[in-house]
C-alpha cells in the first residue's frame, strides 16, 4: 500500500511539472527536465534505502518517461543521450548491488526505443561520429551489465526468470542491435569493404570478454554466460564470410570454420558449439550446390 502511495506521488509530481511547462508554460524546459531528473533521483534513493525494487522500476519508469514529458520537438541528441548514460549507469550501479535484474531489461529497451526514435527522426550521417560515440557506451554498458547482475543470496544457485533473460536474451539482443546500429552508420561505399571488419571486430570483443572473472550471476552459473558469449563469437564469425568472401571462398570458409569449432567443441565440451559447428558446416554444404 505504501508503495502504491508513493507511485500516486511521483505521478503527481511528474504531472504537475509536465503541465507547468507544457501546458501552462511556467517552467523553461531546461528547468522542468532538471526537476524531473531530481524526482527521478529521488525515487531512486528510496528504493536504495528501502530496498525496494518495485520502487526502483517506478524510478526507471519516471526516468524513462521525463524525455518525453518535456519534449520540445527538437534535435537534442548530446543532451538526450546523455541523460539515457546517465541513466542507465545508474541501473548498472543498481544491478550490481541489488538482486534487481529487471531494471536491467527496462534500461535496455528504454534505450533502445529513445535511441530507434531520435534515429528515424534526426540522424543524418554529418552526426555519424558523434552518434556512433554513443552507440559505443550504450554497447558496452548493457555488454558488461550482465556479467555485473547480482543474484539472490538466499537462493545462490537458483537463478529467477528475470535473471535468465539478463543474462541470455539481453546479451543476444545487445549485440544484435549493435551490429545492426554500427552498420546502419556506414555509407553504401563505406559497408563494401568495413562491415566484414566490423563482423570480426565484434567476435573478436566477445571473445575478450570471456576473459573476464566471474561474479554476481556467473557465480551461480559459471558456463551460461561465457557459453553464449562464445556462441555469438562464432556467429558474427560466420556473418563475416559472406561478408567478405564470394563463390568458391565462401564455401572453404564455412566448411574451415565447421571443421575448426567441431575440433573446439569436443575439446570443450561444450554442446552449444557442437550445433553452431554442424550448422557451418550444413552452411558449407550448401553453399557447394549452390554457388557457381
Amino acid at each position: 500500500f505504501s508503495y502504491s502511495l508513493k507511485a500516486i506521488g511521483s505521478g503527481t509530481l511528474y504531472l504537475s511539472l509536465w503541465a507547468a511547462f507544457s501546458l501552462y508554460g511556467f517552467l523553461p524546459a531546461a528547468a522542468a527536465f532538471a526537476a524531473m531528473i531530481a524526482v527521478t533521483a529521488f525515487n531512486g534513493f528510496m528504493a536504495w534505502t528501502r530496498d525496494a525494487e518495485l520502487l526502483a522500476l517506478y524510478a526507471i519508469a519516471g526516468g524513462l518517461s521525463t524525455p518525453l514529458l518535456v519534449s520540445t520537438g527538437g534535435n537534442h541528441e548530446i543532451t538526450l543521450f546523455t541523460y539515457l548514460l546517465i541513466l542507465d549507469l545508474a541501473v548498472l550501479a543498481l544491478v550490481a548491488l541489488r538482486p534487481w535484474s529487471r531494471l536491467l531489461f527496462v534500461a535496455f529497451w528504454g534505450s533502445a526505443f529513445f535511441v530507434v526514435g531520435w534515429w528515424m527522426q534526426f540522424y543524418s550521417q554529418a552526426q555519424a561520429a558523434r552518434t556512433a560515440f554513443f552507440l559505443a557506451c550504450f554497447f558496452l554498458i548493457f555488454a558488461f551489465a550482465p556479467r555485473l547482475v547480482r543474484v539472490d543470496v538466499a537462493q545462490p544457485d537458483q537463478l529467477s526468470a528475470w535473471d535468465h533473460l539478463a543474462v541470455v536474451v539481453l546479451p543476444m539482443a545487445n549485440a544484435l542491435l549493435g551490429f545492426v546500429a554500427f552498420y546502419a552508420l556506414f555509407t553504401p561505399e563505406t559497408a563494401k569493404w568495413a562491415a566484414p571488419w566490423l563482423a570480426v571486430l565484434f567476435a573478436v570483443f566477445y571473445l575478450l570478454v570471456l576473459q573476464l572473472p566471474a561474479r554476481g550471476v556467473l557465480r551461480a552459473s559459471p558456463t551460461l554466460l561465457s557459453g553464449l558469449h562464445l556462441a555469438i563469437a562464432v556467429v558474427f564469425l560466420t556473418i563475416a564470410i559472406p561478408l567478405k568472401t564470394h563463390g568458391r571462398w565462401l564455401t572453404i570458409g564455412w566448411l574451415a570454420e565447421g571443421a575448426a569449432l567441431l575440433w573446439l567443441a569436443n575439446r570443450l565440451r561444450q554442446h552449444l558449439l557442437q550445433i553452431l559447428a554442424l550448422l557451418c558446416l550444413a552452411l558449407g554444404l550448401v553453399a557447394i550446390l549452390t554457388v557457381n
